[in-house]
Formats: C-alpha cells, sequence, structure tokens
C-alpha cells in the first residue's frame, strides 16, 4: 500500500494527496462508502473476479444517481492473455502429474545430494534406480526444451525449469533437506498458479456476457455505455467499457 501511495503521489495533482485513502483488505462486494458517496468507479481485470451481481448493487448503490461515471478493462475470452493463460496451464497441469518435471525432479534430488560425498558417489555407482531417475530428469527437461522452442510464449516453461535444475544443484550443494523445502515452495507456488490460471480462464467474459452487462447498467439509469476492443499491437488484450448516468 505504501508503494501504491508514493506512485499516486507521484502522478496526483499538487495539493489533493490528502483526498486519497486506501482501503486495505475491502470485499467488492461490501464497499466502505456511504450511499450515493462516489462519482467515479474503476476496474481493471478486477470487476468479473467478484459475485458480480453482488458488486453491482453495490456500485449502484456508493455511486451518485447523477453525475457518475464506471471506466472498466475485462479480460475478453479471446484475448492473448486468455490464450497464454490456457497455454500455460496445460504445461502447468503436465509438469505436477505424477509422471511430470516436479516429480522427476523430486525423484533426482535424493541421488543429488548422495553425490556430494565420495562414499555417496561410490554407492551411486551402477546404481539403476538413480540411473533411471536421471534419465527421467534429462527426458522431462529434454521434452520441456522443445515445448519452449515451439512455443511463441516460453516465459512460465523456462521459468520451471531453471527452477527444477535449481533445486536438484542445491540438493547436491546444501543438502537434501533444505532442496526439499525449497522444492515443497516451489509446489506450492506452481499449485497457486495454475489456481490463478484456472480463475483468470474461468471469469474472462465472451460478448454475450458483456452484453448482459451492458443491459443491467442501462436498467440501472446508464447511458452512454461505449464498449471497445483493447489491443496491444496484433493482439486482442480485453474489453473496454465506460457508462454514465
Amino acid at each position: 500500500t505504501e508503494r501504491l501511495r508514493l506512485d499516486w503521489r507521484r502522478w496526483a495533482t499538487p495539493g489533493t494527496e490528502h483526498k486519497v485513502r486506501f482501503h486495505g483488505g475491502v470485499k467488492a462486494e461490501q464497499l466502505p462508502e456511504d450511499d450515493h458517496s462516489v462519482s467515479l468507479l474503476m476496474s481493471q481485470f478486477c470487476f468479473e473476479y467478484t459475485d458480480t451481481d453482488t458488486v453491482l448493487r453495490e456500485i449502484n448503490r456508493v455511486l451518485f444517481t447523477h453525475g457518475a461515471a464506471i471506466g472498466m478493462i475485462i479480460h475478453n475470452k479471446a484475448s492473448r492473455i486468455v490464450a497464454m493463460a490456457e497455454d500455460d496451464l496445460s504445461f502447468l497441469t503436465d509438469a505436477m502429474a505424477e509422471n511430470g518435471l516436479l516429480a522427476a525432479t523430486k525423484a533426482m534430488m535424493a541421488f543429488a545430494a548422495m553425490a556430494s560425498t565420495p562414499e555417496g558417489k561410490a554407492a551411486l555407482k551402477d546404481n539403476p534406480e538413480a540411473e533411471a531417475a536421471r534419465a527421467a530428469f534429462n527426458a522431462a527437461q529434454g521434452a520441456l526444451a522443445e515445448k519452449i522452442q515451439a512455443s511463441d510464449s516460453p516465459q512460465a516453461m523456462a521459468n520451471l525449469g531453471r527452477a527444477c535444475h535449481t533445486t536438484v544443484v542445491a540438493a547436491a550443494q546444501v543438502g537434501l533437506e533444505q532442496a526439499s523445502q525449497q522444492f515443497d515452495e516451489l509446489t506450492h507456488l506452481y499449485q497457486d498458479e495454475i489456481q490463478r490460471l484456472k480463475e483468470l480462464i474461468a471469469c474472462a467474459w465472451n460478448e454475450e456476457q458483456l452484453n448482459q452487462f451492458i443491459s443491467t447498467l442501462e436498467q440501472l439509469g446508464f447511458a452512454e455505455v461505449q464498449t471497445g476492443l483493447i489491443h496491444n499491437q496484433d493482439y486482442l488484450m480485453g474489453w473496454s467499457l465506460s457508462a454514465r448516468r
């Protein structure tokens, strides 16, 4: 929040900073504003993640009955953002599977830790389990390299590949216990990322949903409802919407 305040003050008209308040931990479904006390509501890739019917009632409650405006940027199901999310979700789901990259990484860690000592290296010699784990890990990384080469948005793949390699190296350098903690953190991180991607894909709007929202706004007294498609270079990125009443 402090960083956001600093950014706001940088761009605010001098002398207006005291008028800005930040409400942390607030649900959109329960806005902490008095009835008809707000002139402008803005949302960037946010509204569609909420309980939209409830939030719209709250928006209607807090906005002025006359002289209010809404400005929104909304995820579009046909956008580049959603397409990338679908690609990343497919890749991460495969990576998290029982025979995926993370499983191969975890199996490799124990043998990498053994290889940190002369005794461990001797024990690994002609060890079929160690050879199988190494072959599986190398095969998973090789398959990943092919996917990266074929993808036009390979960042998530490359990041995970580096992270898995780093975790195996850590097992050899700092021991299995510390590397296992690092691996658990990595697993939780990507479990959260999978959940985020699923929500993004599920919450993005198609044209029918946008039109339904426009109809509801008009029923609430909003006029001059304008929508458009937001592009970045040749890529569709989302919907834009503005309305006044």
